[in-house]
């Protein structure tokens, strides 16, 4: 929780921390089900092209769930979590030096977690962008990835500190519902080098157990 507070420059963490800590969404059993965009989720859908293999990375596993991390970064913060409600692990990756990670991998268990839960935590992203006065351009979507399942994306521009110096910052946070599991992947990179970034690619190699 320390680790994505510190990423999102939160003034107060609470109990909405706790819903940004589970950034995972709803997935649907039926395979041709239509996505809709919902009240929370007002904007285009948002479609993930997975990613087989990125080079010059290394795996990382934690609870079933799978993704590659570029050898460019180090592993910032670990906390493995259990099988028990509400249980949270959360691991981040940053470049060498920096105090602000590149990559967070959360998985929360929740067993039945659905396309709501995704919803209500992308929702509560953006409030609490919004009351801490840090996020800009905030965009909620509809995710679409077939190859790990639908649920929620959120993209934003931050208003953040990073190694000492007030600067914006642009990030991208996938929010995935799978059986017993809420799964988000947030990355972060400079302003206009998100999409082409190793984080974005190395976002794409989630792979999901089951």
């Amino acid at each position: 929780m320390e680790d994505l507070g510190r990423m999102l420059g939160l003034k107060k963490l609470g109990v909405i921390a706790a819903v940004l800590t589970m950034l995972l969404a709803g997935c649907s059993d039926g395979k041709d089900e239509k996505l809709e965009a919902t009240q929370a989720l007002p904007d285009k859908p948002v479609t993930i092209e997975p990613l087989a293999e990125l080079a010059d990375a290394s795996e990382y596993s934690a609870n079933g769930v799978t993704i590659q991390v570029p050898n460019s970064l180090e592993l910032m913060n670990e906390k493995l979590g259990g099988e028990e409600l509400g249980d949270v692990t959360q691991v981040s990756f940053a470049l060498p030096g920096a105090d602000r990670a590149s990559i967070i991998l959360t998985i929360e268990h929740m067993p039945g977690a659905d396309i709501k839960n995704a919803e209500f935590s992308a929702l509560a992203m953006e409030n609490t962008f919004n009351i801490n006065g840090i996020g800009s351009e905030i965009e909620k979507s509809v995710l679409n990835w077939p190859e790990v399942g639908t649920g929620a994306a959120l993209r934003a521009n931050l208003q953040v500190e990073l190694n000492g110096t007030e600067t914006e910052r642009e990030t991208f946070t996938t929010i995935i519902a799978h059986e017993t599991q809420l799964i988000s992947v947030s990355v972060e990179t400079a302003v206009g080098e998100l999409d082409g970034s190793e984080a974005m690619q190395a976002l794409r190699t989630l792979r999901i157990e089951g």
